[in-house]
Formats: structure tokens, C-alpha cells, sequence
């Protein structure tokens, strides 16, 4: 059991950290398929994977990029919501709850389709190929936590 949480935790951490470099290094460089496709072919040539994983990864990047899509096609309706909500004198709770709401449900809609496309890719990989995912994370993790304090 406690081998398949830490594979969860993995898989959990390799979308959180793809995706939050893809939507970092779209905000100055480029659209998020050009980025993916960079993320892609440095993924690519550091695990030095086969067609087939290759192949695997660029489903679950089209799976990534999808559930960006879906989430944020009514950004600009929530945007002027929340605006003419903070209009007002007092909050509205309920508006406020619900557009949160709304935001949950489309990540819960889009979670299934992103973790089975990334455990597909993750299952593809040979053990050194894993490992290496394994270390980068780590890194990743321990970097957030020695630079990124939370506060007291």
C-alpha cells in the first residue's frame, strides 16, 4: 500500500510540476503547445525514450493541454463575475462559493483523463527511466521547500 501512495504522490507531483512549467514559460515565450512540444523533446532527450513513449507522452500532453483549455474557457466570464461582486458593499458568499465551486468540478471533470494519460506514460517508462523522474521531483520538492517558506 504504501508503495502505491508514493506512486500516486509521483504521478500528483510530475503533473503539477509539467504543467506549472508549461503555463510559467507560456506567460513570456510562447503558446502552450509550442511549450509542451519543447517540454516534449527535452523529456524526450533526457530519458531517452523510444517512439512509443514519446508517443505516450504527447497523449497525456494533449490530455494536459485539454484540461487547461476546459478550465479556463470562462475565465473572462468569472473575471467580470468577480468583479461586479466585489462591486457591492458586502460580499456575496454564495456567488463567491459558487464560481469556486465551478472550478473544482472542472478539475474533478478533468483530473481522470490527466492522471490515467500521465500513469499510462509513467507505466511505459523502464525503472532507470522512473528513477530519474523520481529524482527530479525530489529535487523539485526539496527546492520548494528550502526556498519557499511557509509563513509562521
Amino acid at each position: 500500500m504504501k508503495h502505491k501512495k508514493k506512486v500516486i504522490v509521483i504521478i500528483v507531483a510530475s503533473i503539477v510540476a509539467f504543467t506549472g512549467s508549461v503555463f510559467a514559460y507560456n506567460r513570456y515565450h510562447s503558446s502552450p503547445e509550442e511549450h509542451a512540444q519543447h517540454i516534449i523533446k527535452k523529456v524526450s532527450k533526457k530519458l531517452d525514450l523510444d517512439d512509443a513513449q514519446v508517443s505516450m507522452l504527447n497523449i497525456a500532453k494533449d490530455s494536459i493541454l485539454q484540461a487547461h483549455k476546459s478550465m479556463h474557457e470562462s475565465r473572462s466570464d468569472i473575471h467580470k463575475d468577480i468583479g461586479d461582486i466585489l462591486s457591492e458593499d458586502t460580499l456575496d458568499r454564495t456567488a463567491i462559493l459558487n464560481h469556486i465551486n465551478n472550478k473544482a468540478d472542472a478539475v474533478k471533470a478533468e483530473a481522470p483523463s490527466v492522471v490515467n494519460a500521465l500513469a499510462d506514460f509513467y507505466d511505459s517508462l523502464n525503472v532507470e527511466q522512473q528513477a530519474k523522474i523520481r529524482h527530479k521531483i525530489e529535487r523539485h520538492i526539496k527546492h520548494k521547500r528550502e526556498h519557499h517558506h511557509d509563513l509562521d
